[in-house]
């Protein structure tokens, strides 16, 4: 239980860092004279700037929890490798979307949608193979030791 925990908490702390990140990248992009946590339509939507940045630390914070929350369900050993890694699509695609335009890290427009899609998919694709590459190495090495 201890390690869940801790792993939890260094995933929330790891969406934040992030998210701040982020935020910094968008303070640059549209040129604020202050760190925003989004973009300024964002901002707008909370009486202070400080609202806005609060809830963005609470958005980030539940991104990295979904993440950490997705890799248990390469744990569940009735499923096959492609039930998990389809499973595992679905929860951590529609989390994350669902968060980062909470976010306002898009505009919720239908043709952003889909380009962030296609970027997505494109990503967790090749995360996919380089981990498939490397479990089947380690398969190979523990069947040497057999």
């Amino acid at each position: 239980m201890k390690k869940f925990i801790r792993g939890l908490a260094s995933s929330i702390s790891i969406g934040i860092t992030i998210g701040l990140v982020v935020s910094t990248f968008f303070s640059y992009l549209y040129k604020t004279k202050y760190l925003l946590p989004s973009s300024p339509a964002f901002v707008k939507n909370f009486e202070t700037p400080l609202d806005a940045f609060i809830v963005s630390i609470i958005i980030w914070g539940l991104m990295g929890v979904v993440f950490f929350l997705s890799q248990y369900i390469f744990l569940l050993e009735k499923l096959s490798i492609t039930q998990q890694t389809i499973y595992h699509f679905i929860v951590t695609y529609c989390g994350y979307t669902i968060l980062a335009v909470c976010a306002g890290w898009f505009p919720d427009t239908f043709s952003w949608l889909i380009f962030y899609t296609g970027i997505f998919v494109l990503i967790y694709c090749l995360i996919w193979f380089f981990s498939m590459k490397e479990a089947k190495k380690i398969t190979a090495a523990l069947n040497k030791l057999t």
